[in-house]
């Protein structure tokens, strides 16, 4: 009978994956190969920890050879290695095996590396019950059924896993501090998007990064946090408050940013609107062909269909106010992005306008407190 565990945590699964994953840090995959069929073949095995110890040996094989024939390609244990494991039930490791499959006779040596240290404390302690002709502490047993262990592989007895574990973590540290690094260097380092080819490879480089929600520039936009920050540097690059564009899509979209991949008829111009933030399928599209040398057709699929494409064309068409309205204002440039330069005339431009102050109020205020926490986060950190 497999001995009761109090909980889930220390399952004898978890408890054998553990140690396996500990002992393959340290050591060769000819030395965990031997400790595996060790444990496969119920040979006596001192380095285990208590915990494991406690299991029959013949329970503590049957569980190995479960994990290792069920779980060989399952992604969830992909950090175990256990289809490293795979020649000993089948040569041909490249097919998936089945649990129905009957173990194979195992073939080879089969070593048995046990090893005891005096060191108070230590985890790896001989069972009780051993032969009056145990060796002495601090010396090494091996056992073998055909071979004796190559001088010079004995497994090292100095680290405990606790101290395995820690190390394990310090590693991880170190890897997520150096990856945070990258990321925050991929978000620092933009420039303005000229053409068709520059766009996909920034909107490579930001969805590469595998942003989350605690990522977002704004945490309840449902625009993703890529596609954030991606007007966030394209605002940047064209000096205008990163409050602006949100609101104009904002609006285009009542608020659920969800027009993407979306063509809406205007029936007044026989035109359409497109994608993300609407852009016109005449006035804009046209001047988007000759800025960015594409073909009329390709441009309104790409400003349809791809957002990354489609924010550029939108902030090409405040471009173009820019041009015509040097000192910014939000509403001015509001009005003439939804009715041009004569958009007081125009009484559908006039609500756009009052929807867009609103939106862009709430959002300004909220992108100041963003900001403002950068900023004191870097005095913080120069201090």
């Amino acid at each position: 009978m497999i001995y009761a565990l109090e909980n889930k945590e220390k399952s004898l699964e978890y408890l054998l994956l553990e140690f396996l994953e500990a002992y393959q840090l340290r050591h060769s995959d000819e030395k965990t190969m031997r400790l595996v069929k060790a444990i496969l073949s119920k040979r006596e095995i001192s380095i285990l920890p208590d915990d494991l110890k406690k299991i029959e040996k013949e329970e503590l094989s049957k569980e190995l050879e479960r994990l290792i024939i069920e779980k060989a390609y399952d992604e969830e244990y992909k950090i175990y290695h256990l289809d490293r494991f795979l020649p000993i039930f089948m040569p041909d490791k490249k097919s998936k095996p089945s649990y129905k499959l009957k173990k194979a006779a195992i073939t080879g040596s089969i070593i048995a590396i046990t090893t005891i240290t005096g060191v108070s404390g230590a985890l790896f302690r001989m069972k009780s019950e051993k032969s009056s002709e145990q060796q002495s502490v601090n010396t090494t047993q091996v056992t073998s059924m055909s071979t004796a262990a190559p001088r010079g592989e004995e497994p090292s007895t100095q680290e405990s896993i606790e101290e395995l574990q820690k190390r394990k973590e310090e590693l991880l540290k170190a890897e997520k501090e150096r990856l945070e690094k990258e990321k925050q260097k991929v978000l620092t380092t933009f420039s303005e998007c000229k053409s068709i080819k520059k766009i996909k490879l920034r909107q490579k480089q930001l969805e590469n990064l595998k942003l989350t929600k605690k990522d977002k520039i704004y945490k309840k936009c449902s625009l993703s946090a890529e596609k954030q920050h991606f007007i966030y540097e394209q605002s940047i690059v064209h000096d205008l408050p990163v409050d602006f564009m949100f609101s104009i899509i904002d609006v285009e979209t009542r608020g659920q940013f969800n027009s993407s991949g979306t063509q809406s008829y205007n029936p007044w111009n026989d035109t359409y609107d497109l994608g993300l933030t609407q852009q016109n399928s005449k006035s804009s599209l046209l001047n988007f062909c000759k800025v960015y040398n594409v073909k009329y057709n390709t441009a309104f699929e790409l400003v349809k269909n791809n957002d990354y494409v489609n924010i550029c064309a939108a902030f090409l068409q405040i471009k173009e106010i820019q041009s015509r309205i040097k000192d910014f204002d939000p509403d001015e440039y509001a009005g003439c992005y939804n009715g041009w330069l004569e958009w007081r005339k125009k009484k559908i431009s006039m609500q756009y306008v009052a929807l867009f102050t609103d939106a862009y109020d709430k959002s300004y205020t909220k992108h100041h407190q963003v900001e403002e926490k950068k900023v004191l986060t870097k005095l913080k950190k120069d201090k």
